[in-house]
């Protein structure tokens, strides 16, 4: 029996040495800063990393007591202390550090409260040094924060230029290079006698069939084909006005430009007619029944011109 007492001791203290071994190996190779604190804030034991986080020799470190390491004037450190004993010893919380030159960082401390071989209560402390992911975070913030601002700029310039381009009197729109409408201003709106929300996203050709005509016109292929601008003046029957039309188009979109000149030209063609009329009076041979007739036809024949009976 006392053989085997014997033998029973002998293989728990070969397994104590062993568990000591890998104990102590575990502690030294941690990549982790580790150390032990006694309940008085002694240092008892380091690590390496420890050593390296710090500056100091393990023999320097072991005359400390914690809060020679640990800036205790901030309120996270206050808030530590007030919540260790609350949760027996067992916290985690993101300090500041002091390195032997002075340097300040921040450490992510956990502790957890275990036995000392004498039975008395000691921390189990390790910190990781949290300069590197902070340092992530904050140019992630600031990277986020450069994209919100680049995001309200582009708002607020997508925004201004609405405006301006609502306060216009001529009618413009933006289509892309499937025909479908992106953008149209109030002048369009009241023109097409539709609301822009009905039309963002339709297809032109869909939604203004009567607008076909221009398919026909003899630029037409000279936008399409060699994605070079035009500008060309047409008459749009449902709508009973003459455009000055300017098409211009980019790699993705198509701008549309029109000049509603229903009125210049109205003004233009009275204009002409009345200087005609006057020539035909100043003549020695006139007759007034002739300038009248004469002047009646071309009223109705100008009419018409104005209506899209004629050509330009």
């Amino acid at each position: 029996e006392i053989s085997v007492l014997k033998a029973v001791e002998s293989n728990i203290h070969m397994r104590n040495m062993v568990f000591t071994s890998v104990y102590e190996s575990f502690f030294q190779t941690s990549l982790n800063a580790l150390a032990l604190i006694s309940k008085e804030g002694n240092i008892l034991e380091v690590n390496r990393a420890t050593c390296n986080m710090f500056g100091y020799t393990e023999a320097e470190l072991k005359t400390f007591y914690i809060h020679n390491l640990i800036d205790t004037s901030e309120p996270a450190f206050s808030g530590f202390m007030q919540e260790y004993p609350a949760n027996n010893g067992a916290i985690k919380e993101v300090l500041t550090g002091i390195r032997k030159n002075g340097e300040r960082f921040p450490i992510q401390i956990t502790s957890v409260l275990i036995k000392d071989p004498d039975g008395e209560d000691i921390s189990s402390v390790s910190g990781i040094d949290m300069s590197d992911q902070i340092l992530r975070e904050q140019k992630l913030t600031h990277l986020l924060e450069q994209t919100q601002r680049l995001h309200q700029q582009e708002e607020d310039s997508r925004i201004l230029l609405e405006n301006v381009l609502d306060s216009i009197t001529d009618g413009f729109f933006i289509i892309d290079r499937n025909w479908t409408i992106l953008f149209i201003n109030k002048t369009v709106e009241n023109i097409l006698r539709k609301d822009e929300r009905e039309l963002i996203g339709k297809n032109l050709w869909d939604e203004f069939p009567e607008l076909a005509v221009l398919k026909q016109h003899v630029d037409y292929q000279t936008l399409v084909g060699k994605n070079k601008s035009i500008r060309f003046r047409e008459f749009f029957p449902l709508y009973k006005i003459w455009a000055d039309v300017s098409v211009y188009p980019s790699e993705k979109n198509i701008s549309v430009y029109f000049k509603d000149v229903t009125e210049v030209r109205k003004l233009r063609i009275q204009e002409k007619l009345g200087r005609e009329v006057l020539e035909m009076n100043a003549r020695p041979d006139s007759v007034l029944e002739e300038t009248l007739e004469f002047y009646l036809k071309q009223i109705q024949k100008r009419a018409a011109v104005l209506h899209g009976q004629y050509g330009n």
